[in-house]
């Protein structure tokens, strides 16, 4: 039997493939109805006319009543869900996110809407007037107009510049991918006309194996089956008509990995394999691509070693810098011993290739993990930036800026001295200097690079880079890749 359901007079469960109820000292034992399918099922919660429930063997969900009503999938899977008292819409948790699924007046649910994102809280209808949540509003004047991706509560939206999501990739149709794994954040085509992203080759032990996707604007997935498992992180080609992968043994967990020699691999959008570069790491810019490069190993090291960072134009390869040189100086603040324990990881590069940027952390030390940024024409490191937390580095699409967030504080209450404080850094790599910071997430850049965004609990906000004024341009508070509209 699942939990109860809710209503007002009665309680309303499920047991034995049907709808019961019965009155609150359990006598009354009523059958409610009885699904057109006979299988294992979820109370999900109560509908005009009806209940909502799904099959413990698939995540569609149904209305039962009169008719049998398919809910839409664009919102994920609705777990709780209230009817407001005029029958018009309903508001449901979908994993963090909270919908708005509209009602016809014949009853029918066609379309959902994603409302706010990253939530815990219970679903309950305000005896006023007005109502509980609100659809986004339509940004100010001033805001950029672009069209945003991201990642949610386990699914892939899109978003424009209206603030209305949309799920674009459902985290049921690819094995939740996204709730499984630490995947980066969906890519924008440098056209903008499709996402670049990863997800599970399939169900089962399959589902532990990441391939590389593209998703056209109207949810059209093509899946690069070519490589059967790859790192989380693949790179589009400067001109969009390629995109590079590091193609794996096993699993991206799997621990033949750290020992094994891996290749960057070039695949074409139809899924024709072609370069291969030997490289655990790749980051495409317009000279050509980034790679950190295979290194050694030793038995028992629990990082490769005599590794480099170098510059691929084609077959020519350049070194750029090696990581010996990055943790050799004093600014690192690098442990006496290294051999064996140097993590690297996140390398990133402007997109004209002048500069790039690596985390480099010490594995079993106290050491402080840092990111570096370096000039790619000599590998100098031209600023190191120690922070136990630093992440969402994303440059700017218009000239050699990076932006990143470092977190901190501890990890205390909410409100309290020792709450952690996410700062969005925006900064010149050729001087070190800070051009911005800002309290919340860095989330992005405007494809101009004239506009930054930062994530905050409140929403999605967009400031000028030469201004000081916040944009709020969404309710949905996450990082996002943008493009034109």
């Amino acid at each position: 039997m699942t939990q109860f359901a809710g209503a007002t007079e009665t309680f309303v469960f499920a047991a034995a493939a049907n709808v019961w109820s019965m009155t609150a000292d359990g006598t009354d034992v009523r059958r409610e109805v009885t699904p057109p399918d006979q299988d294992s099922l979820r109370l999900d919660g109560t509908w005009p006319g009806g209940y909502l429930y799904h099959r413990g063997t698939a995540p569609a969900q149904l209305v039962i009543g009169s008719i049998p009503i398919l809910l839409p999938s664009n919102g994920g899977l609705i777990e709780r869900i209230a009817v407001s008292p005029d029958k018009r819409y309903a508001i449901g948790f979908a994993g963090t996110t909270v919908v708005r699924v509209d009602i016809t007046p014949a009853g029918l649910a066609p379309s959902a809407v994603l409302l706010l994102g990253s939530i815990d809280g219970g679903d309950v209808w305000f005896p006023r007037g007005a109502p509980l949540a609100r659809a986004a509003p339509t940004p100010r004047v001033d805001a950029p107009a672009v069209r945003y991706a991201f990642a949610l509560g386990g699914n892939i939206w899109t978003m424009g510049a209206d603030g209305v999501a949309s799920v674009l990739r459902t985290g049921a149709s690819n094995a939740q991918t996204q709730r499984r794994f630490n995947v980066p954040l969906p890519l924008w085509s440098p056209a903008g006309d499709r996402i670049l992203t990863v997800e599970s080759l399939g169900t089962g032990a399959s589902a532990l194996q990441l391939i590389p996707v593209t998703i056209d604007r109207t949810g059209k997935v093509t899946r690069l089956t070519a490589l059967s498992s790859v790192a989380p992180a693949v790179a589009w080609s400067p001109d969009g008509s390629f995109i590079a992968a590091v193609a794996l043994p096993a699993s991206p967990q799997d621990p033949s990995i750290l020992l094994s020699e891996l290749n960057v691999r070039v695949v074409s959008l139809d899924g024709v394999l072609g370069q291969s570069i030997p490289g655990r790491e790749v980051t495409w810019t317009k000279p050509g691509m980034f790679v950190l490069s295979n290194g050694t190993i030793r038995a028992n090291d629990r990082a490769r070693d005599e590794q480099a960072i170098e510059l691929w134009a084609g077959t020519q390869k350049r070194t750029v810098t090696t990581v010996a040189r990055i943790v050799g100086d004093a600014r690192a603040q690098a442990p006496s011993v290294t051999k064996g324990i140097t993590s690297v990881s996140n390398i990133t590069a402007a997109a004209d290739g002048t500069f790039a940027a690596a985390r480099v952390a010490f594995l079993g030390t106290t050491a402080t993990p840092f990111l570096v940024l370096m000039r790619a024409s000599d590998g100098a490191a031209t600023q190191y930036v120690l922070g136990d937390r630093i992440a969402d580095e994303a440059w700017s699409p218009a000239r050699p800026l990076i932006g990143y967030t470092i977190t901190l504080g501890g990890q205390g209450i909410l409100g309290t001295p020792q709450e952690a404080k996410p700062v969005a850094t925006v900064r010149d790599p050729a001087s070190g200097a800070v051009i911005a910071e800002v309290d919340g997430r860095f989330a992005g850049w405007s494809p101009d690079g004239a506009w930054f965004y930062i994530a905050t609990t409140g929403g999605l906000y967009a400031r000028p880079l030469a201004g000081v004024a916040l944009v709020r341009v969404s309710g949905i508070g996450v990082p996002v890749s943008i493009t034109k509209p």
